[in-house]
């Protein structure tokens, strides 16, 4: 098992270091600090909100219990990432690696898994499943939101890719296995 880790850590790292500094140029400076704030906390509670907001007003109560799916699947997959956080303990790049572009960004707390991107996923197939037409376009912007978390050094690439696989998996066992009808 310490043979296979260590592979992946050095993977990882590679990985993290395309990203992070060879495809760092002066379009991605500016477009990425903006991507990755559609996964942070004001936007992604913000939408659910949103989306709460707009079911009740309708005239059709779906959309309120569409509302309640997005909350649903965002807070649990939150709770289960910060406990994961908290078992793992792994710290960020720009603490365990040299030579990282962190834009002014100084996190200290834990990097795995990351939150913005779970929370992107999970907003995104929740709204995949509520509107399929959308296609994979709803997926793209949030697999844009964990590239910046990697291109702006908080994160490592399989630290986006279990966010990713949590947020999108809450999104799909709310919507299939939590049947409640919301009043």
């Amino acid at each position: 098992m310490g043979k296979a880790f260590r592979y992946i850590q050095r993977g990882d790292i590679a990985v993290f270091y395309m990203i992070n500094d060879r495809a760092k140029c002066r379009a991605l400076d500016l477009i990425m600090p903006a991507v990755t704030h559609l996964g942070g906390a004001v936007v992604s509670i913000g939408l659910a909100a949103a989306a709460l907001m707009l079911g009740r007003a309708g005239e059709l109560n779906y959309g309120w219990n569409y509302g309640w799916n997005i909350s649903i699947s965002l807070a649990f997959s939150h709770l289960l990432i910060h406990c994961i956080k908290k078992i793992v303990n792994r710290p960020r790049p720009n603490i365990s690696l040299s030579r990282v572009n962190t834009f002014d960004i100084s996190l200290y707390d834990y990097s795995f898994p990351s939150g913005h991107t779970t929370a992107a996923f999970s907003i995104a197939a929740s709204i995949s499943l509520i509107f399929p037409q959308l296609g994979i376009y709803p997926f793209v912007l949030a697999g844009l939101v964990g590239m910046s978390r990697i291109y702006l050094g908080v994160h490592y690439p399989t630290d986006v890719l279990i966010g990713a696989l949590i947020g999108t998996a809450s999104a799909f066992y709310t919507n299939y296995f939590l049947p409640i009808i919301y009043l």
